[in-house]
């Protein structure tokens, strides 16, 4: 089976952002490594920036619309949490029908692969990926690492979830904004 990962489309004019002045950013420095796994306040004040779109990822969290949310929700799809935002636009006519959810993503499948189900390198205490001393194109996972749910991420990779083929095609149906689908095999990682 195939699978891919739920991307961001556009850079730029339509984007979100996280407030600074506004959350409360609380550092986790790994003893090991020295990653910084940085958790933010809830509910999180972010601003829509141009034209809202459905699906947005910044500072490695991912935010999803009210229309997003009642998609998954017709499918029924597992492996997903919300939270609540805080949402602000540019545009005062959009400030108030304007409804974002933080979208946590709880199905798991392991740590990252390459191709020839190598994992790749990690910390060993907090599982943070390293970067790759030379780009590699493709990933993938162990199904025995796998826990079955519809939306999951790797276990290293928090901010790209990952669907099969026939979720991959219910979604693009929905004709969500601002969602590219990337294959596994063909990701270049660095």
């Amino acid at each position: 089976m195939k699978y891919y990962f739920i991307e961001t489309k556009y850079f730029g004019k339509r984007e979100i952002c996280i407030i600074p002045d506004e959350n409360i950013w609380t550092p986790n420095i790994c003893s090991e490594c020295g990653g910084n796994h940085v958790t933010t306040s809830v509910p999180a004040s972010i601003e829509i920036k141009g034209a809202p779109c459905d699906f947005y990822e910044n500072s490695g969290k991912l935010f999803i619309s009210a229309n997003c949310l009642q998609v998954f929700k017709q499918l029924n799809l597992t492996g997903y949490t919300v939270l609540p935002t805080k949402t602000k636009s540019k545009s005062m006519l959009l400030n108030s029908a304007l409804e974002y959810y933080e979208l946590v993503i709880q199905g798991r499948c392991g740590f990252v692969r390459d191709l020839n189900h190598k994992t790749l390198p990690k910390c060993d205490l907090c599982g943070r990926r390293f970067q790759l001393k030379e780009n590699i194109t493709g990933c993938c996972f162990e199904e025995a690492d796998y826990d079955g749910n519809d939306i999951f991420v790797f276990n290293n990779l928090l901010n790209f979830p990952i669907v099969n083929e026939n979720i991959k095609k219910q979604l693009a149906k929905a004709k969500l904004s601002n969602v590219k689908f990337t294959e596994l095999s063909s990701l270049i990682l660095m």
